[in-house]
């Protein structure tokens, strides 16, 4: 726990059976603080009492594996869960709810993501925002915050917010085509209509003018 201050692992393996700390505390530590819930673990025990099984899924465990095993079954095990890790970034990355996936440390991820896109549309038009505020309010420090958002989708807060306002731009373009561009690139918390247009095209790859142009043509058609 003292080096995860410091720095997160992509995956934790913990036996169970453990002095001054056991292996179902370690995990439940893990997933319970907001800044590590992300990390998968896998549980290891010699011991097959179904009531510690039972707890180790309780407390976030994403695999438990019972003693003896084969070394391949636990690498199997470790890749099977950095890949889904790997699509769960794509997911989270173009911002699919999943509140309603069953897996509770899914609910978790998806819980503080949920927190930053709101804080996002609060301060949608803010052109002067300071992102250590979103790590206060949801009550990270800096540090942690850009870990927490990096580790979940790959992409750091700047990088996550511009995507945000760029597909709200779109948005208030195609659903408001009376709005100009001038309109949307102050609403969406840019600073000046030449960056705002590059972006836009980088990510578009047209103008936000023709982008909002195409889409009155096909209202009228």
């Amino acid at each position: 726990m003292d080096a995860m201050e410091d720095q997160w692992p992509d995956l934790v393996i913990s036996d169970i059976q453990m002095p001054i700390m056991n292996g179902l505390e370690l995990c439940k530590r893990i997933k319970a603080d907001i800044k590590t819930s992300h990390i998968p673990v896998i549980l290891l025990t010699a011991l097959n009492d179904i009531e510690n099984q039972i707890q180790g899924i309780k407390d976030g465990a994403d695999a438990y594996i019972k003693k003896p095993f084969d070394a391949r079954q636990l690498v199997a095990r470790t890749e099977a869960l950095l890949e889904n890790k790997k699509r769960l970034r794509e997911r989270f990355k173009i911002g699919i709810p999943l509140t309603k996936d069953n897996n509770l440390n899914i609910r978790n991820d998806n819980a503080f993501l949920e927190k930053l896109y709101h804080l996002m549309a609060q301060n949608l038009d803010n052109q002067n925002l300071d992102m250590d505020q979103f790590a206060r309010q949801l009550y990270l420090n800096r540090t942690h915050f850009y870990q927490k958002v990096k580790a979940l989708t790959d992409k750091t807060p700047f990088e996550m917010l511009k995507m945000y306002r760029l597909k709200k731009a779109a948005e208030l373009l195609v659903e408001q085509p009376e709005l100009s561009v001038n309109e949307v690139y102050t609403m969406t918390g840019f600073k000046s209509r030449t960056h705002f247009s590059k972006l836009f095209k980088e990510m578009y790859h047209t103008t936000p003018g023709k982008y909002s142009a195409k889409s009155k043509d096909s209202n009228i058609s």
